[in-house]
């Protein structure tokens, strides 16, 4: 049964003995072309010997016009002697020399306002509170610095907070913040921002926790701050939301949850006191909240 299973399978008729022969021998032709053709057919000869004297010859000129570019005219290239160092003093320096030292383009123009805004520099590591004055660039320009130059205005403008307004804080514009000394525009912006959600300053210390206020720059300017805490808003615990507690710099969103829980199961909150005994805030911060929380109710 299986022989004829075979015979049967591998058994063709005449027109497909014909096919399968005619297929066989396109192969076998396709197969000895390739190598007929390496063997009888010769590649040209190919004289490259001209093209590479000529090649040379092109990169020999190509190269002494290139080396005499540079000796001649080096003004060609964009940054080349573009900038220059010099001894300078940071306080009296002009615009225009300014632009010519070698910083990056938003440290110049944040030096520029700066000096416009009436800022001014004591040490010559302030040079750093510019923006984009970085380390690497203060090392470069440090022996440049020149502070001693002019030590008599330097002098007189430690004095001159003597002989000015007195700035109520929680009652201050952003043009009023920016006369102080090393405030500018973006930080008077976010002391203000920073009272807004907080209600009002209840200490004048409070404008460190401003980022980018250190204690230096508060102490700088603290014989001309005032404060009036009659001007605090305060949050009524009782009605608050959830959003409206988290604004608050003090609140975090952990405790506004725990306000809120508390308030649903157990009622209005009567006083401070509660937050405390209960364990809702850390005692720091109901430290903080006591100016700021008022106890109304409904």
């Amino acid at each position: 049964m299986f022989k004829q299973y075979i015979k049967d399978y591998f058994t063709f008729s005449r027109s497909e003995r014909r096919g399968i022969i005619f297929l066989v021998a396109v192969i076998l032709l396709l197969l000895i072309i390739p190598l007929v053709h390496t063997k009888f057919v010769k590649k040209p000869d190919r004289d490259i010997k001209a093209f590479r004297q000529e090649l040379e010859s092109w990169l020999a000129s190509a190269g002494k016009e290139k080396s005499d570019t540079l000796i001649v005219n080096p003004s060609d290239y964009e940054d080349y002697n573009k900038f220059i160092l010099f001894r300078f003093n940071p306080n009296n320096i002009s615009s225009d020399e300014i632009r010519n030292l070698d910083i990056n383009r938003k440290a110049k123009y944040s030096w520029i306002k700066y000096l416009q805004k009436g800022g001014r520099f004591y040490q010559k590591t302030d040079l750093m509170k510019i923006y984009g004055i970085d380390s690497l660039t203060y090392q470069k320009l440090e022996s440049y610095i020149d502070l001693d130059s002019t030590p008599l205005l330097s002098h007189i403008e430690d004095l001159s907070n003597e002989f000015r307004f007195p700035i109520n804080i929680n009652k201050a514009t952003q043009a009023d913040f920016e006369k102080l000394k090393d405030i500018g525009p973006v930080l008077s912006q976010r002391i203000i921002k920073y009272r807004k959600l907080l209600g009002g300053f209840n200490n004048i210390k409070q404008l460190s926790e401003v980022f980018g206020i250190s204690d230096s720059v508060l102490n700088k300017n603290r014989n001309i701050l005032q404060l009036d805490t009659s001007l605090l808003k305060k949050i009524d615990i009782n009605r608050a939301d959830f959003s409206m507690l988290c604004r608050h710099p003090y609140i975090s969103i952990y405790d506004a949850r725990a306000i809120i829980t508390y308030r649903k199961l157990h009622g209005n909150f009567k006083s401070i006191n509660e937050l405390k005994i209960n364990h809702l805030v850390e005692d720091s911060t109901v430290l903080k909240l006591v100016p700021y929380l008022a106890f109304q109710g409904e």
